[in-house]
């Protein structure tokens, strides 16, 4: 039933987060989402020989910033993965996430076991580790040691209990970077999609493929881009134990009444627009990149209901949500390449070649759209876990996955097939946010 990999002694097993197994005599670790067996975990661990001294003080302000350790180490991996891909940083989201999370069970169980544990140093341990993997160049040092020792000068925590946070840290880390490890990410497509070229002055020299059939996807002007990951609905996914039954529904068949109605609104709504469109195109500014607007959001909600909220309530949340991402972007991304279904570019210029969209369309088919899947998945879960917030979270989904259609880079029918798969996923990850 479970996926099982191997790291030097520790064996991993995926334990799905909405799995049906019933708790161990163990329940921190029958909670984790990564570590297997946070018992064993806790044999292999070394007694540190390295001498540990407290360094001097931080300010009061640089104490401050880890008043939320999770909340903070999030912001920052957030920031650390500005530059990267929407599938990418939902990715290496995910990982910190699912990190700090199971390091927090894996020392609640070692607490029981009569060990001093800083959930600070264990937390910086397992940041660190992640962050510098993931993202080397974005990383700061200084202020891994600031989170690391503050729980020492503000009198919670000593040099014992920080060597023993190091050390889980640490391990956990290991068994998640092996999980990342193994995950397909850098695979190469076991598939590669059949791209199909239009004629085009820049690329003459390449080969040209026979014409596709009507409806199915070419790569798009102006840039031509080669298909983006198209590997990555092959990836393992990390909060249920497959995704098998969340497949999106098939699209219409290009011919149908249903796409010839969808295709002739759009086009009615482009036109009026195009014109200005294409003169306003240096002035557009892109819309807000979805992951980086679902951790805001989370963060937000956070701070509002932190009085209520312990540390690990904070990294559930932290962890489902960004789970809820990265599932969401291996489903979006598995349906449009199963269905390769045409962008609206290549349909529109066919008739129109002056028409171009509001922003450069992404080199990817155009069915689902993957910004109403994360989009709808996020929202779903932040609902369940904040039900107070539902209005602000429904409006701030809906202009996400609407902006797509608006300029003029995905079908109608993209965005309602993405919600409705969107949402499907939240439900079923939802649960484990419920307080």
């Amino acid at each position: 039933m479970f996926r099982v990999l191997r790291c030097g002694l520790i064996a991993l097993v995926l334990i799905p987060i909405l799995g049906s197994c019933g708790p161990s005599s163990q329940a921190p670790a029958a909670q984790t989402i990564i570590v297997a067996d946070a018992a064993a975990l806790l044999k292999t661990l070394a007694p540190s020989t390295v001498p540990l001294d407290p360094p001097a003080p931080a300010s009061a302000e640089a104490q401050a910033a880890w008043a939320s350790p999770v909340d903070a180490w999030m912001q920052i991996g957030t920031q650390a993965v500005s530059a990267s891909s929407q599938p990418e940083a939902a990715r290496t989201l995910a990982y910190l996430a699912v990190a700090l999370h199971d390091g927090l069970l894996v020392a609640d169980l070692a607490r029981t076991e009569g060990m001093a544990v800083s959930d600070d140093a264990l937390l910086a341990a397992l940041a660190d580790t992640i962050l510098t993997v993931q993202s080397p160049l974005a990383f700061d040092q200084t202020r891994t040691r600031t989170a690391t020792w503050v729980g020492v000068w503000e009198e919670r925590s000593d040099v014992t209990a920080v060597a023993t946070g190091i050390a889980i840290g640490q391990a956990v880390a290991a068994d998640v970077l092996v999980f990342l490890a193994d995950d397909r990410a850098l695979s190469a497509a076991s598939d590669p999609p059949v791209v199909y070229r239009p004629s085009d002055p820049a690329h003459g020299n390449d080969p040209l493929l026979p014409d596709p059939e009507p409806g199915v996807w070419q790569l798009t002007p102006p840039s031509y881009l080669p298909p983006a990951l198209p590997q990555w609905g092959a990836l393992q996914p990390l909060g249920v134990m497959h995704l098998d039954d969340l497949n999106v529904v098939a699209p219409p068949a290009w011919d149908s009444r249903r796409f010839v109605q969808a295709r002739d609104a759009f086009a009615v709504a482009q036109a009026d627009r195009a014109a200005a469109l294409t003169a306003q195109r240096h002035d557009l500014v892109e819309p807000p990149a979805p992951v980086a607007v679902w951790m805001q959001q989370t963060h937000d909600l956070i701070a509002q209901a932190q009085a209520s909220m312990t540390t690990q309530d904070i990294a559930r949340i932290y962890a489902v949500v960004t789970t809820a991402m990265h599932d969401g972007y291996i489903l979006a991304y598995r349906g449009a390449y199963d269905h390769m279904v045409e962008r609206p570019i290549t349909w529109m210029q066919q008739t129109d070649p002056t028409w171009t969209p509001a922003r450069e369309t992404p080199p990817t088919p155009s069915y689902p759209c993957e910004t109403a899947v994360v989009s709808a998945a996020a929202s779903t879960v932040l609902i369940i876990a904040f039900p107070e917030a539902t209005d602000a979270l429904v409006a701030t989904s809906t202009a996400l996955r609407e902006s797509g259609v608006r300029d003029g880079i995905q079908w109608p029918i993209d965005v309602d097939a993405g919600n409705g798969l969107g949402e499907a996923l939240g439900r079923r990850l939802g649960r484990r946010v419920q307080r």
